[in-house]
């Protein structure tokens, strides 16, 4: 299965900066950030996902110091189903929670 990366802009905070794939991973995007001697490039990358106490992966996303953590499979949902009925959850087709 090839994997497709779509942005999380508009769908959750700081999602400007971060993509997700079909295949449940999250990265951060490559940008240009102020630092003390001007601007500098910092490299996207993929972020390690944690697994809750009820057994969800979890990524944190940061901005500015500011984080927030989300769902992973929340985040593969909002992205690539479309949510017609506007259903409040999403439930694991196989019951596996990662």
């Amino acid at each position: 299965m090839q994997e497709i990366w779509k942005s999380l802009k508009d769908i959750v905070e700081y999602g400007d900066y971060y993509e997700v794939s079909n295949l449940g991973r999250v990265r951060s995007i490559d940008r240009r950030v102020n630092s003390r001697n001007g601007k500098r490039l910092v490299k996207g990358q993929i972020l390690k996902q944690q697994i809750d106490r009820y057994g969800y992966c979890r990524v944190h996303c940061y901005l500015n110091g500011k984080g927030r953590n989300y769902q992973v499979h929340r985040l593969v949902a909002l992205s690539f189903i479309p949510n017609l009925e506007n259903k409040p959850q999403v439930n694991h087709k196989d019951g596996n929670k990662q």
